[in-house]
């Protein structure tokens, strides 16, 4: 109870007896729990709509995550229980009717507005990985047209919290607002300090919508396509070690600035027996980091800055077999059949590239 109380911000109570507490949490929860409905996206509303709506005040919470059901009880909303060995989220009836009180069409459009703002950040969040929050703020009243921004600040970082322990995407860390992901911002936040000049990549705010509203978006570009299209033709794999591929993969891009110990580690996710594969792999994953927005560079593109390094030999520029500048223990020393993949990358049959030149 003692811990609802500080969600709640219900002061001068903290030596208070649990009797007294009972009576003082009876008095005063009503308007603390209307304060936090301000806060409420449209998911949260959505629960919360469909709780008043039942006649037991309660809806099944087998697919909620820990963090969201944590959400509700740590800020007296509702409490998880078991009927029947199934999960509910149940609410109390003092709860429900406060939540009746306010449940109109101007409230609506304050959540829809909500769900915007949140959605924003955490689309920010996908293509910066860490940005002040001074910048965030400013962003946001730029995509809000917000005037007086010193006025909106607090109903703005109250949204983005609440939103943040419903969600669990985002972390503060010192003067920053961090994706969760993140194992260490630090990391981050020294990349995009090394370029003061540079200024966050402009994103509209359909953008930051669309990704903002996925937990973690991977992009549907021909890059990460031609990847997963070679995975499913070099690997038995399924959908979900697709996924989980790719968003390591991911994470790796953007957390990994050294590009070998970056593929090293992807490839501790794949049994490789094949050097070629190797190298065709190494062509990919380069694409794919060449073509996204990076945190490091505040969301800009790498080749902005400088030409991409490729450690293999261009795709489809012809390999010089026989120079003694390619290191022979990266392609071995055995010979290549004519049916093979030609090592260059191009994904063409030796025979058909590189091999017409020893013909």
């Amino acid at each position: 109870m003692d811990a609802i109380r500080k969600q709640l911000g219900i002061k001068n109570h903290s030596r208070s007896t649990k009797g007294k507490l009972v009576e003082t949490l009876a008095l005063q929860i009503p308007d603390a729990i209307q304060k936090i409905f301000t806060f409420f996206d449209v998911e949260r509303y959505t629960i919360f709509k469909e709780i008043s709506l039942s006649s037991k005040g309660l809806v099944r919470a087998e697919k909620f995550p820990p963090h969201k059901l944590k959400y509700f009880s740590v800020y007296g909303l509702a409490f998880p229980i078991k009927i029947n060995n199934r999960l509910y989220l149940m609410a109390p009836i003092e709860v429900i009717e406060a939540f009746r009180q306010n449940d109109n069409e101007n409230y609506l459009m304050h959540v829809n507005e909500n769900t915007e703002m949140i959605q924003i950040a955490h689309g920010m969040l996908y293509f910066y990985g860490v940005i002040r929050f001074s910048k965030l703020v400013g962003l946001l009243g730029h995509y809000f047209n917000l005037d007086q921004i010193e006025e909106n600040l607090p109903r703005i970082l109250e949204t983005l919290i609440h939103g943040d322990s419903y969600y669990a995407r985002a972390l503060p860390y010192e003067d920053y607002y961090c994706y969760s992901v993140i194992a260490n911002p630090q990391r981050i936040i020294a990349s995009q300090q090394a370029f003061p000049e540079l200024d966050y990549y402009y994103f509209n705010k359909e953008d930051l919508i669309r990704v903002g509203s996925q937990s973690l978006f991977i992009p549907n570009t021909k890059e990460y396509r031609a990847f997963i299209k070679f995975l499913k033709q070099n690997w038995e794999v399924n959908n979900k070690d697709i996924s989980d591929i790719t968003r390591k993969l991911f994470l790796l891009i953007q957390t990994e600035p050294d590009r070998t110990e970056m593929f090293s580690q992807l490839l501790d996710s794949l049994e490789i027996s094949s050097l070629t594969v190797i190298q065709q792999l190494w062509h990919l994953v380069i694409g794919i980091r060449d073509n996204i927005h990076l945190w490091g560079l505040k969301g800009h593109y790498l080749p902005l800055f400088h030409e991409s390094e490729l450690d293999f030999p261009v795709p489809g520029n012809v390999y010089d077999f026989d120079s003694k500048k390619h290191d022979s223990n990266r392609f071995g020393n055995k010979p290549i059949k004519d049916d093979e993949l030609c090592p260059c990358g191009s994904g063409k049959e030796f025979k058909n590239c590189c091999g017409r030149n020893d013909k």
